[in-house]
């Protein structure tokens, strides 16, 4: 049986994560202008509205966690980490427009366990490791969300 890959995989939660209604600039990898000055970042990372809005996803570890008794692995799980900004706007209640967004991608995980892929794909939703921060990035004050979703394929 041949199983899904790691590119199959991440291309999988990007594909996912940028069906939600009201997300933007989704990359599949984290994202720096080549010279890093605020108005690059501002227009890589910018909404249609103005508004810093973007999502990233990356693999940060992976494991083995079932093993035969030949030392062949059976199951990995590779752990991703989704991070997501939106620009502070207390009018437009950012904090609350957020919460709903992450409810929305862990529903969209929800509803897709195997992320499309038939090769003994199974993803475990989003966890948020702690609550939603404020931090300035792309030289604006954003809320941010950083998060880990956790896949594990088996029959390696």
């Amino acid at each position: 049986m041949a199983t899904a890959t790691q590119a199959e995989i991440a291309q999988a939660l990007y594909e996912v994560v940028a069906s939600v209604d009201g997300i933007k600039n989704v990359y599949d990898r984290p994202r720096y202008p080549e010279n890093m000055t605020e108005q690059q970042m501002e227009k890589l990372f910018q909404a249609p509205d103005g508004s810093i809005h973007t999502w990233q996803i990356q693999r940060v570890r992976q494991r083995a966690t079932d093993l035969s008794d030949m030392d062949t692995i059976r199951e990995m799980t590779y752990i991703y980490a989704l991070d997501g900004w939106l620009s502070v706007n207390d009018v437009k209640d950012s904090a609350g427009q957020l919460d709903t967004l992450i409810d929305a991608i862990q529903a969209a995980l929800v509803a897709d366990q195997y992320l499309g892929l038939d090769a003994g794909v199974s993803q475990h939703g989003l966890e948020i490791p702690r609550d939603i921060a404020e931090e300035t990035y792309a030289g604006v004050l954003c809320h941010a969300v950083h998060g880990t979703i956790s896949v594990a394929v088996g029959e390696c």
